[in-house]
């Protein structure tokens, strides 16, 4: 097992038949997702990675209004969180349970289970040929196993939607199904992973207009927020926007530059516009080129000083009918 081993929880011998069935949900990549420790055995839920719910049993203290211990199904434990993250006041997260996986077949001594390798083609631990630019992905697996605690543990849904809805998934679960894989599950896996992506990019959207509303208003006097926190930036960057003060400050910055080109053109126009027009000699490519240039520049120094005797002549002839003073 390589995924789901997050949240395998205790086999229950006693469990009933029926419930023994195990469920498999998935998050998307919100920064935090608290649980009910006493139904899901966790505190909060692993994000973009392979969930596996099993039946468990909690164990109690012996107490008058409490059973000495309770049974969980895994049915019971999905229906729990999926009921508090789409269907509860805080919206849809994009928590969604798997269910085309339950059936796969698995080997509960051993821990192999083809839901994982089925999990594993549609949605690798990193993106082929891809980097999150906002810095989410990094390899996606297991988070609690991480050796850098502070590593980005979470996925992007606006990379993984891309990855999701292109031509290079399409080919590798073709790929996998010339493979032995089944296309219908891998398929419907495809689906109801970009339906729980597209709804946490959407919930991680209006929480950040919602912030930005919030500041704009204590900003106006009202009471509220005055800084985006720490959930407000991962919202941004898994929707992939910058925080609007640096985006603001780099659109002043590109502004400034355009600007300064625009004068700095009109000005050149402006000085050339000035300056006599001087005729663009040839390039000088051979020796008789340059003895024929030599001769018109004579020739022209020639014209300019006859030009400039003229002028003294004129300069010395009297202008009262011939007549000097």
């Amino acid at each position: 097992m390589t995924t789901a081993t997050a949240t395998r929880f205790a086999d229950n011998t006693t469990t009933n038949p029926v419930n023994r069935v195990r469920e498999y949900g998935f998050a998307p990549g919100l920064k935090y997702m608290p649980v009910r420790g006493l139904v899901a055995g966790v505190s909060e839920l692993p994000q973009g990675i392979l969930i596996l719910f099993k039946p468990r049993v909690e164990k109690y203290l012996n107490g008058e209004y409490r059973p000495t211990t309770q049974e969980f199904s895994a049915k019971e434990q999905a229906k729990w969180i999926y009921a508090k993250y789409v269907g509860g006041t805080a919206g849809d997260t994009g928590f969604r349970t798997l269910d085309m996986l339950t059936q796969l077949p698995y080997d509960k001594a051993t821990g192999e289970d083809q839901a994982d390798n089925y999990f594993g083609v549609v949605h690798p631990n990193v993106i082929p040929g891809g980097n999150c630019p906002m810095g989410l992905e990094t390899n996606v697996g297991d988070v609690w196993q991480r050796p850098n605690k502070n590593a980005a543990s979470n996925p992007c849904p606006t990379c993984r939607l891309e990855w999701l809805n292109s031509e290079a998934c399409a080919k590798r679960i073709t790929a996998a199904v010339e493979n032995g894989f089944d296309r219908g599950i891998l398929e419907a896996l495809r689906v109801k992973l970009r339906e729980s992506y597209q709804a946490g990019w959407e919930f991680a959207k209006n929480k950040f207009e919602q912030s930005k509303g919030e500041l704009a208003a204590s900003a106006a006097g009202s009471p509220g927020k005055k800084n985006f926190d720490e959930s407000d930036y991962h919202y941004m960057a898994m929707i992939h926007k910058k925080d609007p003060i640096v985006e603001q400050a780099e659109l002043v910055t590109k502004q400034a530059e355009v600007q300064g080109r625009i004068q700095a053109e009109s000005m050149a126009k402006a000085v050339a516009s000035l300056m006599p027009q001087q005729p663009v000699a040839a390039p000088v490519t051979a020796s008789e080129d340059v003895e024929s240039l030599k001769a018109q520049i004579a020739e022209q120094n020639a014209k300019i000083e006859a030009l400039l005797n003229h002028v003294a002549t004129l300069a010395d002839t009297p202008s009262n009918g011939g007549k000097k003073k």
